[in-house]
């Protein structure tokens, strides 16, 4: 079974960038436009990575989703990859080290550099230039 990953991102073009990238490389992609409009359906999925792109919505920034998904025991430990601006990473650095098990990319990003940025999160040292 490959490893499934979630991404939310606000644009449909992002998230068929993502889905195609990562389903290339075997991963399980689950695409949400948006934000969770249901966590329960996050916990179905048991994710092994969730990836947040630009999210807009009900959460002020990227940070209160992170939050959202540590209170629930499914995702508590759940690595996150949260693709930001380089400005918002500066900004946010000492909040996102404070929740543990965030990875972070900053963009434009190609698809090497996702590809890398989601095998450090899942603790894979596997070759990505390969495939």
């Amino acid at each position: 079974m490959s490893e499934r990953i979630i991404v939310f991102n606000h644009s449909p073009n992002h998230l068929l960038l993502y889905k195609t990238i990562l389903n290339a490389h075997g991963y399980e992609v689950f695409t949400y436009q948006q934000d969770m409009a249901d966590f329960r359906e996050v916990e179905a999925i048991q994710p092994r990575l969730i990836i947040l792109g630009n999210v807009t919505g009900t959460y002020d920034d990227e940070l209160d989703i992170v939050g959202e998904i540590r209170a629930h025991a499914q995702t508590h430990e759940t690595p996150i990859l949260i693709v930001t601006t380089a400005a918002t990473h500066m900004l946010n650095y000492e909040r996102i080290r404070a929740f543990g098990n965030i990875y972070t990319m900053t963009k434009p990003f190609d698809a090497l550099q996702l590809l890398l940025a989601v095998k450090q999160a899942l603790g894979s040292s596997e070759d990505v230039t390969s495939h």
